[in-house]
């Protein structure tokens, strides 16, 4: 949600479930499918299927997936004392950013989905592969490997960590958080 060409679509966190939800369903049509989600689609995405019965993907890839970001506690208290559209500038390299600033109310759509998802079991509904930089600034990807869990036996967690040592500091702040850019 408002990651795409309309960034207005939501304004508050139910909103922005709502809208995915619609894009999920309009998408899936109840045929077979695999699902590769970056970043906050994949919080999104773990929340959403929380609440479907049937019509879950049979695979999922989940790149870099905000379910859980180091010091999270002090970056909620933050975000909530500052103004809703105060612009936070992305750190991202310039040739690969979508955008050149998010507003303090996008970041709350997404501190609150990790918040409600953290208060969930943690556990992946369909056999999943996880890859992650390790190194990235913005997911905990330590945390995530000891807490996450699969729901049955049959479905598999692998995780795949890119280790991107050619990576420094020259290239911004948030150089190991994958960009997945819609150009691309």
């Amino acid at each position: 949600p408002c990651h795409g060409e309309n960034r207005t679509e939501a304004k508050e966190y139910q909103e922005a479930l709502k809208c995915f939800d619609k894009t999920m369903k309009r998408h899936i049509k109840n045929k077979p499918y695999s699902i590769v989600a970056f970043s906050q689609g994949g919080v999104f995405l773990q929340l959403w299927m929380e609440k479907q019965k049937k019509n879950l993907p049979e695979k999922q890839i989940l790149l870099a997936p905000a379910l859980m970001i180091p010091f999270d506690t002090i970056i909620h208290r933050v975000f909530d004392t500052l103004p809703m559209f105060f612009p936070i500038k992305s750190f991202s390299p310039k040739e690969f950013r979508r955008y050149e600033s998010l507003d303090v109310w996008e970041y709350r759509i997404l501190l609150h989905a990790i918040r409600e998802y953290q208060q969930k079991d943690f556990k992946l509904k369909v056999p999943t592969l996880f890859i992650a930089d390790p190194e990235d600034e913005l997911v905990d990807v330590e945390r995530m490997k000891k807490k996450l869990k699969v729901k049955a036996n049959k479905e598999v967690l692998t995780f795949k960590l890119w280790h991107r040592k050619y990576l420094n500091f020259k290239y911004g702040l948030g150089r190991h958080h994958f960009i997945v850019h819609p150009k691309y």
